[in-house]
């Protein structure tokens, strides 16, 4: 009997161990198989064939490989994601990016989040008068292709006359309050002097001047009028002057 006993307990010790050692196998396999693709396929040199881009738009695929930054072909673990992204960010208006390695097929992958053009712009450079878009937040959108500008926006667009990066806030802050005018905005001026002005559909033009500490309280005045004023007022030839908001003045032509 005890011997009996001795051979069953010898069966239960050995089953244990050979579920052990094929795990032990598997995962090996598993290891060496992963480490060779990395060791095979890591260090392949890849070419902009190889780049696969999510989310673009209006930017074009060459655009964005040239805004990575990096040098092709490359070594595939030579190639750092973070250093593509802070690049792409700094480069292209791109409000979000997200980047990494695939080890099979050698690949780069690339996702962005393009700023959505609502508006033409144009700013003063060294070089003269220089066309462009806006976002939401007014930031400045290069026109790579005047066509396919054309296409993200038509002529009814917006536009704004004169932008700076010192002002964006102040156009955001117009652009995203514009429902509270009760006229669609057409144009916002902004002068080198820092007198801003905007024309909408039914105003040839509303004066704000330079006091930007003024902007809040002069829409929500604007807006309280629109609503007051008579429709005979509301045409073409019909200025606002809202410098000072607690006394605006209208002047007609």
């Amino acid at each position: 009997m005890k011997r009996r006993s001795s051979k069953r307990i010898s069966l239960k010790d050995l089953s244990p161990l050979l579920i052990n050692l094929w795990r032990l196998t598997f995962f090996s396999v598993i290891s060496f198989t992963f480490g060779f693709l990395i060791f095979k396929n890591g260090w392949e040199e890849i070419d902009t064939s190889q780049i696969h881009i999510e989310g673009n738009s209006y930017l074009d695929k060459d655009l964005i490989i040239q805004g990575m930054g990096i040098k092709l072909p490359s070594p595939l673990l030579a190639i750092n994601p973070k250093q593509i992204e802070e690049n792409l960010l700094k480069k292209l208006p791109i409000k979000a990016t997200k980047s990494g390695r695939i080890i099979t097929p050698p690949t780069i992958y690339i996702q962005i989040l393009e700023r959505k053009p609502i508006a033409f712009a144009t700013r003063t450079t060294v070089n003269g008068i220089e066309q462009g878009m806006l976002d939401a937040e007014a930031h400045w959108i290069p026109i790579y292709d005047q066509i396919q500008a054309k296409k993200i926006l038509n002529k009814q667009s917006m536009h704004i006359q004169g932008w700076s990066e010192n002002q964006k806030e102040l156009i955001s802050y117009i652009i995203n309050n514009q429902e509270k005018l009760s006229s669609p905005l057409e144009k916002i001026i902004l002068s080198p002097n820092g007198d801003i002005s905007f024309k909408t559909r039914d105003f040839e033009f509303i004066y704000l001047g330079s006091n930007h500490s003024l902007l809040k309280k002069q829409i929500s005045t604007l807006s309280h009028l629109m609503k007051a004023l008579p429709s005979q007022f509301k045409n073409k030839k019909t200025t606002i002057d809202l410098k000072d908001p607690s006394n605006p003045k209208l002047l007609l032509e």
